[in-house]
């Protein structure tokens, strides 16, 4: 028998087991060296990335940070997450912070995590105030409330050039890019418009869009989705 023939024979998985396995692939990276695995809390709006949309917005994080540039990450763990595998844990202390409510990640990410609730969008250390040159956020919540708050925190760390990456669901962006809030114009009148990515969380498919000022050209237009 002919190698090809062998190659006949070799059995092929169903579709259905090759996309289980794929989510599985796909989890293994959201597991820390010790096996534990934050699971989502879904009374505080987690829904994790894809491996993909995480290991896309880590990769415009380090475009737009350059070598010396320092990057706030807003509730949005699973980007500082690839952001730290991507650089290889070759980073200052201060290269990269996580705000973040959930303070279980306090334990994952040490040298990272400062606790955030945006609830109350001032109350973090004031040593931050204008010192990101590059900023992320992914609002927990679709609500102008949590929206406007969140801005309040990324105008609180950002530098007078600070390089700007909202995420969040699409029906918000009329609300961040158009409404009359001046905060809101303020920060967001720049971003060019964005992909909107079919984002997995949690076997929830969502239309995730990401807006940003980073100037990279990782988020194409995707006029089809609006």
């Amino acid at each position: 028998m002919t190698n090809s023939d062998d190659d006949d024979d070799v059995p092929s998985l169903p579709a259905d087991t090759l996309a289980i396995l794929q989510q599985f692939n796909e989890e293994r990276w959201k597991t820390d060296d010790d096996g534990d695995m934050i699971k989502e809390d879904w009374q505080l709006s987690q829904f994790w990335y894809s491996e993909e949309t995480a290991r896309q917005l880590a990769l415009e994080l380090n475009y737009a940070a350059g070598d010396t540039g320092r990057i706030a990450c807003i509730s949005c763990p699973t980007v500082v997450q690839y952001f730290l595998k991507l650089r290889g844990g070759d980073l200052r202390n201060d290269e990269v912070v996580l705000f973040e409510y959930d303070h279980r990640f306090e334990k994952k990410f040490p040298s990272q995590y400062v606790p955030y609730d945006y609830t109350r969008p001032l109350c973090v250390p004031h040593y931050f105030e204008a010192s990101f040159d590059v900023i992320i956020a992914d609002p927990p919540y679709l609500s102008t409330e949590c929206l406007e708050k969140t801005a309040q925190t990324v105008r609180f760390l950002g530098k007078t050039d600070a390089k700007i990456i909202l995420c969040t669901g699409a029906i918000m962006e009329d609300m961040a890019l158009t409404k009359a809030n001046p905060l809101r114009c303020h920060l967001f009148k720049k971003f060019m418009r964005a992909s909107c990515l079919t984002q997995k969380k949690a076997n929830i498919t969502s239309m995730f869009s990401t807006s940003n000022q980073s100037c990279g050209n990782r988020f194409k237009t995707c006029d089809e989705l609006y």
